[in-house]
């Protein structure tokens, strides 16, 4: 499917002078004889639900271009059968397609209509988490629950299932993460995967610090209150990896602990004991 364009002259114009692109395609659409029961534009992008002569109705996705330089309004038209690589639209066409014209095996055969509207919704619940990066005002935090299928590594150590904490920093466009002291890009974190946390909620430092975690994995263990409150296990990994003493880093000399700690490790690395404890011996020797 390529492209369809037409003279300037032809499109419908708000009262500023640019080109209303929304009335344009409603009328393009109904110049084939078609009728639009619904439209709207999002993110440059123009969807609406049409009904054919024949009574057919589809959900319809209008890729648009004005090429002012070449004096001509250009779009590119699909159903949602095609699986558009757009997935912008809005609720109340997502409604009333699902309504007019649903995804049955007939309207549907392939599922790739279902599929797209689903994709769509998801990424309306993202958009509309109270964990999105643009809901989260400056200051505040979340916890990212790193999904396990993740690739999302530091220090080559994979943080896949793990637990970190991000900050949105005043003016900035990306989380600083409090675990790996750098800024994340705010593609690479779903908002689904996170929750807002309160200024005062230390919960973070259960999963990430090892006195927390250990004191909360093993309450009865006196050695825990020992431990060093301000080691992470990302430090612990990074300065186990750089040869420093492990139980200098962790602040108890007991070899239970570290077994303890190392299994912990081993877990997050998505390893098994043996090469946390291989790399200990390696910088012991």
């Amino acid at each position: 499917m390529g492209w369809t364009g037409m003279d300037l002259h032809y499109c419908e114009f708000n009262k500023n002078g640019s080109v209303n692109k929304k009335k344009t395609m409603d009328r393009e659409f109904e110049s084939w004889g078609s009728t639009v029961i619904k439209s709207t534009m999002s993110g440059g992008v123009w969807y609406g639900v049409v009904r054919e002569r024949d009574g057919r109705a589809w959900l319809v996705v209008s890729l648009i271009h004005v090429a002012r330089g070449a004096d001509e309004f250009r779009y590119k038209d699909m159903t949602d059968t095609c699986s558009p690589y757009e997935k912008g639209c809005p609720k109340a066409i997502l409604d009333l397609a699902d309504e007019v014209c649903p995804c049955t095996d007939e309207y549907d055969s392939d599922g790739h209509a279902k599929a797209w509207r689903e994709a769509c919704r998801e990424n309306l619940r993202i958009k509309d988490s109270p964990t999105a990066f643009k809901n989260v005002s400056p200051g505040e935090s979340v916890l990212w629950h790193i999904p396990e299928d993740s690739g999302v590594t530091c220090g080559g150590m994979s943080l896949a299932g793990c637990t970190v904490k991000l900050t949105k920093k005043p003016g900035k466009r990306q989380w600083r993460c409090h675990e790996l002291r750098a800024r994340v890009a705010t593609k690479l974190v779903n908002p689904l995967d996170c929750e807002l946390l309160a200024a005062d909620d230390d919960e973070f430092r259960k999963l990430t610090h090892i006195r927390d975690w250990y004191l909360s994995e093993y309450p009865t263990d006196p050695l825990g209150f020992e431990l060093n409150a301000d080691v992470t296990f990302k430090q612990l990994y990074d300065r186990l990896a750089s040869g420093c003493d492990v139980y200098e880093v962790m602040g108890v000399g007991d070899s239970l602990v570290r077994e303890r700690m190392f299994e912990h490790l081993a877990m997050m690395s998505g390893v098994d004991y043996g090469a946390i404890y291989e790399m200990w011996m390696a910088k012991a020797v």
